[in-house]
């Protein structure tokens, strides 16, 4: 797993630590799992957003929202693999033909998710629940979930900083595979 110090960086070159065994760590903390499940895949894109942040030029603070990102990222994976351990028939549903729209930024996906969204016998997810897929929504409140108002929070300070850069990535964040720069790092491309 990557760390400052296998990246030849010192320990306290950076105010905060961004290294993967205490980022599981924190994660089986915060949530009281520690089964990762059998797939480690997404290891590398850990390993790589960290080396990549080691090398950027991130304030202290920059660092602190990605490491909390990352937390959030990673006890959402130990709660799903729970899930999938408690209830292993979810993996038997029939979700028909699921659609997977990917493209590079500014392509036009967003508009396409939009214009697919639009129709009845379809169901695209919402952001709150591309932000924050765990625990699964509920019919009752599916209006009032308060990770919608959570998740709206984190966008208006998004937009805030982001100078209207869409939000599309949030649906690859989780697989570890996001390309955009700003959104892993809170940094500009240019």
């Amino acid at each position: 797993m990557a760390d400052s110090t296998a990246a030849g960086i010192p320990d306290d070159a950076f105010g905060v630590a961004l290294e993967a065994g205490e980022l599981h760590r924190a994660a089986e903390d915060a949530t009281g799992l520690a089964d990762w499940g059998s797939d480690d895949s997404y290891l590398a894109g850990l390993d790589a957003l960290i080396r990549s942040a080691d090398r950027s030029a991130l304030s202290d603070e920059g660092r602190r929202q990605l490491r909390e990102q990352l937390l959030g990222v990673l006890s959402t994976r130990l709660r799903l693999v729970e899930d999938e351990r408690r209830s292993p028939e979810v993996l038997e549903l029939d979700v028909g033909a699921p659609i997977i729209l990917i493209g590079l930024a500014r392509t036009g996906t967003t508009i396409l998710l939009e214009l697919i969204s639009l129709d009845p016998a379809l169901r695209a997810p919402l952001e709150w629940e591309v932000g924050a897929p765990w625990p699964a929504p509920e019919v009752a409140t599916f209006q009032t979930d308060p990770r919608i108002a959570r998740r709206q929070q984190a966008i208006d300070r998004l937009l805030a900083t982001a100078h209207g850069e869409r939000r599309c990535q949030l649906t690859v964040w989780h697989s570890w595979r996001c390309t955009s720069r700003r959104r892993a790092t809170g940094r500009s491309t240019a």
